[in-house]
């Protein structure tokens, strides 16, 4: 299946098949001419799937970078990691990089902000094109990593409020680092919602008094159920794209397999 994303001078497709690993040369071909490309994956995803990606890239210089799997790992450390790694491939403009994953959290609130919530300006940081992909069809913004890495900033109250660009931003990563950083993003009187799972995490008690911020977290008992059957029943066109694999009850072993690897789906349904 091709679903073309249309950003007018920017537009590009998104293929969508079973065993396409296995022929992702072929479609590179029609529009990557560069000589390199850098696939960047982690160790949960790439043993299983990795090697089909290589072999079908055999017309160009390949190099890999595996990153541990888990959400630390999601974290502008990780982003200086990649960085080096593409300077040591000698990676330029002219090549290509290649994600191998995916997560489906962020999308999900994403979806509800615009069309539950009649958010007018809403935007979707991910590495991975294809949920960034989906989140430009949806009308939402892509910022850049620049732009919202607000770690940098001194602690007097310019600084403070220099960053502070959001309403709402709801972190969904589960990295202490990027916890962190999402409150300076925070405008005064905005809300910081946080669904990613850590340890433990410094909290900036003086940006959450300076800014007035209400912090919240979620696992589903919010008590916000009907309004998601809401968006279900209004909105199902865009609750499918949230649905990256649907199986029989007779594949439901291999259904709850694919399930357990966040990495390389979004949500797995099994159909009677």
């Amino acid at each position: 299946m091709k679903l073309q994303v249309d950003l007018k001078e920017n537009s590009y497709p998104i293929y969508i098949e079973n065993g396409i690993l296995e022929h992702a040369g072929g479609y590179l071909s029609q529009i990557f001419t560069g000589r390199k490309i850098m696939v960047i994956s982690d160790d949960h995803v790439y043993p299983l799937y990795g090697k089909k990606l290589i072999n079908s890239l055999d017309s160009w210089e390949c190099h890999t970078l595996v990153l541990p799997h888990g959400e630390p790992t999601k974290s502008f450390q990780t982003l200086s990691e990649v960085y080096s790694a593409m300077l040591e491939a000698r990676i330029s403009r002219s090549d290509l990089v290649i994600a191998l994953g995916g997560g489906v959290i962020g999308m999900s609130a994403l979806m509800l902000l615009i069309h539950m919530e009649n958010c007018q300006t809403a935007e979707l940081y991910d590495l991975s094109a294809l949920r960034t992909g989906i989140a430009a069809s949806e009308g939402a913004r892509i910022p850049k990593g620049a732009e919202l890495n607000a770690e940098a900033g001194g602690t007097d109250y310019v600084s403070m409020y220099a960053a502070a660009k959001y309403d709402v931003v709801i972190e969904t990563t589960g990295a202490a680092s990027v916890f962190a950083n999402a409150f300076r993003l925070v405008k005064p009187g905005g809300v910081l919602g946080s669904v990613g799972m850590m340890e433990k995490a410094e909290i900036p008690q003086r940006l959450i008094v300076t800014k007035a911020l209400t912090v919240l977290g979620s696992i589903g008992g919010t008590g916000d159920f009907d309004r998601s059957m809401e968006f279900l029943r209004d909105y199902p066109h865009a609750a499918e794209k949230l649905i990256s694999h649907t199986f029989p009850m007779t594949r439901a072993t291999e259904a709850f397999s694919t399930a357990r690897n966040p990495e390389e789906s979004m949500k797995v349904v099994l159909s009677l």
